[in-house]
């Protein structure tokens, strides 16, 4: 919220965005959240209650490791 805040006065001064625009916007939804939240959610049903709950809570912390 903090960073809405932030950011909203700039927003104002940015052209609109064409329709390449909303296409990679759609490509990065569908690709970076859509398919990984979907892979993980048919994965769960095959590993163990700990292993499921490890993987969410230790890849905040790996993350800036991994990229």
């Amino acid at each position: 919220m903090l960073t809405v805040v932030i950011a909203l006065p700039f927003l104002w001064r940015q052209p609109a965005l064409n329709a390449g625009g909303w296409l990679a916007l759609l490509a990065l939804g569908v690709f970076q959240l859509g398919i990984p939240y979907l892979l993980f959610c048919i994965a769960i049903k095959h590993v163990s209650a700990l292993d499921a709950i490890l993987i969410p809570v230790i890849e905040p912390i790996l993350n800036p490791v991994w990229v």
